[in-house]
């Protein structure tokens, strides 16, 4: 637990298996999307974080930043 200003204390830890839901559902969403063949920027522009971006996209890393090195991996996985 952190304390903000106003010293009320904010949870930022979730429970494991809920980021590695919403991990597995984000790589597996952007997978689908390189599979269709669209490039970064349109994958990106589709949100594949929407189901989480409530409550999870609205903190440091914003929904897009943090799906192109998604779709970085899966096109350094492709050249091999």
């Amino acid at each position: 637990m952190f304390q903000r200003d106003g010293g009320r204390p904010v949870n930022i830890r979730a429970k494991p298996s809920d980021v590695s839901d919403a991990l597995t559902c984000v790589r597996d969403n952007v997978a689908t999307l390189r599979r269709q063949g669209r490039p970064r920027d349109e994958t990106t522009a589709a949100k594949p974080t929407a189901a989480f971006d409530a409550k999870r996209g609205q903190f440091v890393v914003d929904p897009g930043f943090f799906t192109r090195p998604v779709y970085r991996a899966f096109s350094r996985h492709d050249e091999r």
